[in-house]
């Protein structure tokens, strides 16, 4: 895993019906080896399945409106493609 950066969250909404807030710091990672799906361990409690999506559209379904299929931070995907393209 490559180290690609950091950057703030802070947000209120809700979530589930209930209000959550969200202040941290998170910290970005890329691991850019192939994965296979199948050979990944899950936990159920915590994921339903796993997907390979490709970057550019999943950056592009974040813009305004939102596709609500993807939870990412913009500043996640912004840090990761600065990293993709050699800018980091």
């Amino acid at each position: 895993m490559h180290f690609a950066g950091t950057f703030p969250i802070q947000y209120e909404k809700e979530f589930h019906g209930k209000p959550f807030k969200d202040n941290e710091i998170a910290f970005v990672y890329v691991y850019d080896e192939e994965v296979g799906i199948d050979n990944l361990t899950i936990q159920k409690e915590e994921l339903d399945s796993v997907e390979w999506f490709n970057l550019d559209d999943v950056y592009q379904a974040c813009q305004p409106p939102r596709d609500e299929k993807f939870c990412v931070p913009m500043g996640g995907l912004e840090i990761v493609r600065k990293y993709i393209k050699g800018e980091c």
